[in-house]
C-alpha cells in the first residue's frame, strides 16, 4: 500500500516510512491512498476470529505485511485490551489494558514486530492511528461474541480530542465497515473544535486555558488537519494552514460545514463536572477513572441527554488511571495500593 499525506495531491510514499516516522517531508500526515472495506459478510467472518488475529489482519492490510495471531501474541501479549460495562447500554474499551506500558508500549512493540528488520524505532502518526483502528475492530468483535451489541446494531463511540488521532481512527474505522454510529469528541474547556463542528469556525490563535486535562489544553487538536483533508479537500487543508500561522478564525462554508458535521458530535465538559464524574462512577459501579476518562465518560453523558436515537455507546481509553495516581487518589479516596490492585486485576 502507497501513502499520500494531507498536504500534497501527488507525492507517494511507502508503508515502512509511514509505520515510523511521525510526519512526511512536508510536513503532513501520512494517510493511506485508499482503505480496505470489509462487506457484511467479510466483517462477520473477521469477527469469529481471534482477538490477535483481527489486529493482524488489520495491520497486514495497512502494511502489507504477514503478521499472525502468535505474532500480535508474542509482541505484546494475549491480552490486547480490557472490556468493562457500566451499564447495560454503555461499555468501556481499555486501551490502556495490553502491553506492559499501556497503548504506546502496545503500540511500540508492535511496530518493531512488523518491521524487525529496522531495529528499534518509534511508531510514526498513522501505525499509532492504524494500532487504535485494529483494536477497535478486535473490541468490536468481542462485544459481539459477548452480545452486548446484535449484528445489525450501530454503536456510537466516545473518545478523548486532545490530539485528532483518537477520533480520526474511529472515523477510519466506519470508512472501512466497522458499524460505528456517531464519533463523539470529548474536549475539556479548549472546545475549539466544538466551535468548528457546531459552528462552523475556530478560533487558530485562541486563548488556552489550563485545566485538569492538560494534555487536553490547546486551541486545535494536534492532527485536526487528517479530518479536513478526510471531510473536504486538500485546498481545504492548505487554507486551514495558512489561517494557523496567522492565528485567525478558520471559517467553513455552509455546504463544507453540513458535510464536516456528519457522522461526527462533539461535548464540552469543564473542570467540577471531570472531579464530580471520578467519584461518583467509582461510588456506584467501583469502576476507576482517570481525569482524562472521566472526561471522556462525562462527554458521552451529555451526548446521551440529547434527544435522538438511544444506541448502545462505547467509551474508549487509552490512559492507566496509575499515570494519574494522585489526582485519582485523592478524588476517590484509596490509597496507591488500592489503586495499582484495581488496575492489575481489571
Amino acid at each position: 500500500m502507497l501513502y499520500a499525506t494531507t498536504r500534497s495531491k501527488v507525492a507517494t510514499y511507502t508503508a515502512q516510512r509511514a509505520l515510523k516516522e511521525e510526519r512526511a517531508p512536508d510536513g503532513g500526515y501520512y494517510v493511506p491512498t485508499g482503505l480496505p472495506v470489509y462487506a457484511s459478510d467479510e466483517l462477520e467472518a473477521l469477527f469469529r476470529e481471534q482477538p490477535a488475529e483481527i489486529v493482524a489482519r488489520i495491520l497486514n492490510g495497512f502494511f502489507k505485511t504477514k503478521l499472525g495471531r502468535y505474532d500480535v501474541e508474542f509482541a505484546v501479549g494475549k491480552r490486547l485490551f480490557g472490556l468493562a460495562h457500566i451499564s447495560h447500554r454503555i461499555l468501556i474499551g481499555e486501551l490502556w489494558r495490553g502491553g506492559d506500558g499501556g497503548f504506546d508500549d502496545l503500540c511500540r512493540r508492535l511496530t518493531n514486530r512488523i518491521s524487525a528488520e529496522l531495529g528499534t524505532c518509534e511508531p510514526g502518526a498513522w501505525m499509532r492511528i492504524a494500532c487504535r483502528v485494529a483494536l477497535t475492530f478486535a473490541i468490536f468483535a468481542k462485544l459481539r461474541e459477548k452480545g452486548a451489541i446484535s449484528h445489525t446494531e450501530l454503536i456510537d463511540v466516545a473518545v478523548l480530542t486532545g490530539d485528532f488521532e483518537g477520533p480520526y481512527a474511529l472515523w477510519v474505522a466506519k470508512r472501512m465497515g466497522l458499524p460505528i454510529g456517531t464519533v463523539i469528541c470529548c474536549c475539556n474547556e479548549n472546545g475549539g473544535f466544538w466551535e468548528l463542528l457546531n459552528r462552523g469556525q475556530i478560533k487558530l490563535g485562541a486563548k488556552v486555558h489550563k485545566t485538569v486535562t492538560p494534555d487536553c489544553d490547546k486551541a486545535v487538536p494536534e492532527g485536526l488537519e487528517l479530518l479536513i483533508r478526510d471531510k473536504l479537500e486538500w485546498d481545504d487543508v492548505e487554507e486551514f494552514l495558512s489561517v494557523k500561522a496567522k492565528g485567525g478564525t478558520y471559517y467553513l462554508s455552509a455546504e463544507e460545514h453540513r458535510h464536516f458535521r456528519e457522522g461526527f458530535a462533539a461535548a464540552v465538559v469543564g473542570d467540577s463536572r471531570i472531579r464530580m464524574a471520578m467519584p461518583n462512577l467509582y461510588a456506584t459501579n467501583g469502576y476507576v477513572l482517570c481525569p482524562y476518562s472521566a472526561l471522556v465518560y462525562t462527554g458521552l453523558m451529555d451526548y446521551r441527554s440529547h434527544p435522538g436515537p438511544r444506541r448502545a455507546a462505547l467509551m474508549l481509553t487509552d490512559r492507566d488511571p496509575r499515570e494519574n495516581a494522585a489526582a485519582v487518589t485523592k478524588a476517590l479516596a484509596i490509597s496507591d495500593g488500592e489503586l495499582r490492585t484495581w488496575c492489575v486485576k481489571g
